[in-house]
């Protein structure tokens, strides 16, 4: 295991690299030899190097054009340790990538199911907020919003229209509350936008054209007609805001 020396310098072993390394490593066929290469050799087993070593070996940044540099910068012993050790994990992290990949498109092809203007949306909020970081990375929109599994994907295929106006609502609450010293609530007329069915932009608003799907909307959505009542309250609201804005 790592040991700890003065200066508060931390040393790194052979056997703590492998205590670190994923279960599913073990499941190449090569990992019993590489267990035993490591087992048969003392010099390896009292081998410590510092952390710039460890992390070149743990995230496999070595070629193997780069070995016979890596092992005089740190000396190291040539041992056969470590080509395998480096092709073992090689393997490893491209496979996770490949799986990653064929995820990702899979997650993109339930995506381009979704209703037009629900697609037109999502993109759209994505902007907003990286308008808001100043063209940064849009980092709320990737962990709320965007689904990085499978499962999630296919419960956007089931959402209705008050489900996404919730989704947005709380997504436009935290990247405010992350994004404070800035000025202006453009989301807020993204979702009043989406709400009575205008696209996102950038074309001004058009106060008939509000006026037209607010009159609409509202019919379709009036309890004397068996509609909802918290959606016509929604509705209202939305045209309400815009109409203030025009």
């Amino acid at each position: 295991m790592a040991r700890r020396i003065p200066k508060g310098r931390k040393i790194y072993s052979i056997s703590y690299l492998m205590d670190k390394q994923p279960k599913g490593i073990r499941k190449d066929p090569r990992y019993g030899f590489l267990l035993d290469s490591l087992r048969g050799s003392d010099r390896l087993l009292s081998l410590r190097f510092n952390r710039r070593c460890y992390t070149l070996l743990n995230r496999c940044v070595v070629g193997p054009e780069k070995l016979e540099s890596f092992y005089r910068t740190y000396r190291l012993p040539r041992h056969p340790f470590f080509p395998l050790f480096l092709s073992i994990k090689r393997a490893y992290l491209d496979e996770k990538d490949k799986a990653r990949a064929e995820r990702e498109e899979k997650i993109l092809s339930l995506l381009q199911k979704l209703p037009a203007r629900e697609q037109e949306y999502l993109f759209a909020f994505a902007r907003w907020e990286s308008g808001r970081r100043e063209g940064r990375k849009a980092r709320t929109f990737q962990r709320e919003i965007y689904p990085r599994t499978l499962k999630k994907a296919r419960l956007y295929l089931s959402r209705n229209k008050c489900d996404w106006i919730g989704c947005f609502e709380t997504f436009r609450r935290d990247v405010i509350g992350d994004t404070a010293e800035y000025s202006g609530d453009e989301g807020q007329v993204l979702i009043d936008r989406y709400i009575l069915g205008l696209p996102p932009g950038p074309e001004p608003l058009n106060r008939e054209e509000i006026k037209t799907r607010y009159r609409t909307l509202s019919l379709e959505n009036h309890p004397d007609r068996g509609g909802s009542g918290e959606m016509f309250l929604i509705v209202k609201e939305a045209y309400e805001r815009l109409s203030g804005l025009c």
